[in-house]
């Protein structure tokens, strides 16, 4: 007496014959033919969305442009059709691309009340090499005009910076490096310059950043502190630090940013034979260029020593570093340096 197997595979072609364009894809005079592959597809509709997606995905490495589809397909026994968007990161639309064949293999597998269905499905796709040619031209044409584009505010950055804009000097450069780090190839800029090519434009470009942002960096101090002997040296060396560790220089020539201030000392407690004391006051920061007030901190911090002067100099300590701190985090946040 026999058992019939717990485990049955079921294979459904859509043909009786495997296409011979899924190894080797037709050649055209004046088309070209892209094969596109999706395997385990839990139905049928995702694995032909998927196929599609991969002939497009093949299509743009042909011509060189990342893409993504959007697409809607008609596929019946009679016709089959792609209405096809291809939008590329230079917003680039490709048209023309024509599913001229499919077929896919269908596995089921039935195991007791288990039943599991996967597709291996294949599509042709056909694309006019006149349509690509057309499209590579286009895209070739944008990037021209982009590269054009950012040596053209490379140009008006250096001549913010020639004038000491220095503010309106970074703006033109980030704009031209945006430009030319979304640039995958080495173009090369028409006319006469020292700079040739899209390379040789972002190294100028971080370059220029790179000075002009120290510029940006340089702060001018001018705190008022009442308090006991050291009480200046304490807070401003705490200050500093704090600023020197986000990238700013402290310096009297040329600054862009001024930082001015009051503090002051009071006795709180005395407490397990430690004294308290708070540092209290507010620094702010100005931009030279405009006046314009970029960051201001009121404080009032505590410090604590078992010594009534090293507890003064203990939250003149903490206040310069915590301010330092914040105001530096307030100006990086505004924007004024990077």
């Amino acid at each position: 007496m026999s058992c019939a197997p717990s485990t049955q595979i079921i294979r459904e072609d859509s043909s009786p014959v495997k296409p011979k364009w899924i190894e080797t894809p037709p050649q055209g005079n004046e088309t070209l033919y892209f094969v596109g592959i999706k395997t385990s597809a839990e139905t049928l509709e995702d694995g032909r969305n998927a196929a599609l997606r991969n002939a497009m995905s093949k299509i743009s490495n042909f011509m060189g442009s990342k893409i993504e589809s959007v697409f809607e397909d008609y596929v019946s026994e009679v016709e089959q059709k792609l209405i096809q968007q291809i939008k590329s990161k230079s917003s680039a639309t490709v048209k023309g691309a024509q599913v001229v064949d499919s077929y896919y293999e269908k596995m089921t597998r039935i195991d007791k009340n288990f039943k599991m269905e996967r597709y291996d499905v294949y599509v042709l796709v056909k694309f006019s090499k006149a349509a690509i040619k057309k499209e590579i031209d286009r895209q070739q044409k944008i990037k021209e005009e982009k590269i054009k584009t950012a040596y053209d505010y490379y140009l008006s950055g250096m001549s913010k910076e020639n004038r000491q804009k220095y503010y309106d000097a970074r703006r033109y450069y980030n704009q031209a490096l945006t430009v030319v780090e979304k640039l995958e190839d080495v173009l090369i800029i028409p006319g006469n310059h020292d700079i040739k090519n899209s390379d040789a434009l972002r190294l100028s470009l971080r370059a220029h950043l790179k000075k002009v942002n120290l510029r940006l960096s340089r702060v001018e101090l001018s705190i008022n502190i009442d308090g006991p002997p050291r009480a200046n040296q304490t807070f401003i060396s705490n200050f500093v630090a704090a600023l020197n560790k986000h990238g700013f220089t402290i310096t009297d020539s040329q600054p862009a940013i001024k930082v001015t201030g009051n503090v002051f000392v009071t006795e709180s407690s005395y407490i397990m034979r430690n004294y308290f004391f708070y540092a209290e006051g507010s620094v702010s920061a100005q931009r030279t260029v405009d006046r314009q007030i970029v960051a201001e901190f009121p404080f009032k911090i505590k410090g604590s020593h078992r010594l009534k002067k090293q507890a003064a100099l203990k939250a003149l300590a903490n206040a310069g570093l915590k301010a330092g701190i914040a105001i530096s985090n307030m100006i990086l946040k505004e924007g004024t340096i990077k």
